[in-house]
């Protein structure tokens, strides 16, 4: 009877262990292909933000001598692709310190208790590579999957099991706990270190952890997570801008092999786009296309045409299209442009087409000429009615209305939502997305002017949108330069 109780406590034991393992990754100071700071491209803010930590992380004897104490941690957050785990991998590889970090969701697990021994491993392998190092970053991925808001079914609560219940929220607080310095790793090492004095033996040295992590819902994090002492720098990471983007193309296109570039030209085009769509679309995109086309080199269009893939999806053709279909969806793509090049000038046009991608039958991408933070009440005004255009074109160019712009009017609602909450139709909206007290009949009034504005305007324009239609139904994609000239030409 001893033996099998013993036989199961072990596989008690045992099943506890395998489920408290996780993936993870660890980076060690010297290894091969290990990246640095001089790998990190296009945000120049953020690289001498982070000089600032290489220095204290290595030990620096000025910032002691005044009585500085290390920084405990960071969030970085920002949109999926902007660089937040590769920026911390940077910074490890700068610093010449270990780097080991782990999926937010990996805490969580079905059995109470087994999150908390998934803090617990990581934080002692943390502080047991800043023991061997000196320094080390540990770091959380997806870190509002951990640090959520405790209460309801946040900061990492665990799922119902055959234990019944949760406690996955203990994850948290002890994360926290551990970062204060005040979890059972740190105390048996104060314990070790007495027994080590009475044997004259040097003292074990913690080292220093920078606890840092990065997500892109950081309003959802837990106060207590980001108060000063903890993770208490909040950093946002944005994508790059024009100049930042032509040294992220630059870098990347240094990799791969290729015919003369326009880099000018691609950073013109990709407002907005993250450092990893432009990596991918240059070694992992554009490659494919030139390799199916038996191409050995990458041209400028496989570039483009892989960044397009990122935005709006694969193409995807209908085979079977028929004609009448075919123009009506060319007459409501070229309807949009003409309206984009009259009453948005800030704008250029980059690609038009009628070939099916993801759920859309066709689409016109406009980019700004100049990155734009803020703008005018008269841009907003002048996207709702490049959005109406399409659907209006069709009405001017065929006669009848087609049911095909179901997704231009819900940008217009979500347009004319949001001019109502900042109170354009007279009144302050108390909910996003209902309409102000008294505001109905005024919305219906400025909506009737706009559709009627944007019916004359394309009315006026009717044989620059025939026109490019036909060269659609032809043709089926359109650069932007090629589109414009066919306008220009027929103006």
């Amino acid at each position: 009877l001893g033996m099998m109780m013993s036989f199961m406590v072990l596989q008690f034991i045992g099943l506890f262990w395998f489920l408290s393992r996780s993936k993870s990754i660890t980076i060690l100071p010297g290894e091969t292909g290990t990246m640095t700071l001089a790998d990190y491209k296009g945000q120049p803010s953020l690289l001498a933000l982070m000089g600032e930590w290489i220095s204290i992380l290595q030990g620096n004897n000025n910032f002691r001598a005044m009585g500085g104490i290390a920084p405990s941690g960071m969030i970085l957050h920002g949109e999926p692709g902007t660089g937040k785990s590769y920026l911390m991998k940077c910074l490890a590889g700068s610093a010449g310190i270990a780097f080991h970090s782990l999926d937010g969701a990996s805490f969580s697990a079905m059995f109470i208790g087994v999150p908390v021994l998934k803090t617990l491993a990581y934080v002692n392998k943390v502080r047991s590579l800043a023991r061997e190092y000196g320094s080390a970053i540990g770091y959380i991925d997806e870190i509002d999957a951990l640090g959520s808001a405790r209460g309801g079914q946040q900061g990492g609560m665990a799922m119902g099991g055959f234990m019944g219940g949760s406690g996955g929220m203990g994850a948290l607080t002890t994360l926290l706990s551990e970062i204060d310095g005040m979890g059972t790793e740190r105390n048996f090492t104060v314990a070790k270190n007495v027994a080590r004095r009475w044997l004259r033996l040097p003292p074990i040295h913690e080292g220093v952890v920078f606890w840092t992590g990065g997500t892109n819902r950081p309003e959802v994090l837990d106060k207590a997570l980001t108060r000063p002492g903890r993770m208490e720098h909040l950093i946002k990471v944005d994508p790059p801008d024009a100049p930042g983007r032509k040294e992220i193309f630059a870098y990347y296109a240094a990799k791969v092999k290729h015919d003369d570039l326009d880099i000018d030209g691609l950073v013109s085009t990709t407002q907005g786009v993250t450092p990893a769509a432009i990596q991918s679309a240059i070694q992992r995109g554009a490659p494919r296309i030139a390799n199916a086309a038996g191409r050995s080199t990458l041209s400028q269009m496989d570039i483009v045409t892989a960044l397009m893939e990122g935005v709006v999806g694969i193409p995807n053709p209908i085979g079977d299209l028929p004609r009448e279909q075919k123009y009506q969806l060319a007459v409501h793509e070229a309807s949009h442009c003409v309206a984009s090049k009259y009453l948005q000038p800030a704008k250029k046009l980059a690609f038009v087409s009628i070939i099916r991608r993801g759920a859309a039958l066709g689409f016109m991408l406009p980019i700004d000429k100049e990155a734009t933070y803020t703008q005018p009440l008269a841009n907003l005004i002048a996207d709702i009615r490049v959005s109406l255009a399409g659907d209006l074109g069709v009405k001017v160019v065929l006669g009848e209305r087609w049911m095909g712009g179901a997704g231009d009017f819900t940008h217009v609602r979500q347009r004319v939502a949001y001019l109502d909450w900042h109170g354009v139709f007279g009144g302050i909206s108390m909910e996003y997305g209902k309409p102000s007290k008294g505001a109905e009949e005024r919305i219906d009034r400025w909506m009737k002017e706009q559709m009627d504005a944007t019916e004359d305007l394309i009315s006026t324009h009717k044989d620059e949108v025939v026109r490019l239609a036909d060269a659609l139904v032809e043709r089926a994609e359109l650069s932007g330069d090629e589109a414009t000239k066919i306008l220009e030409d027929t103006k």
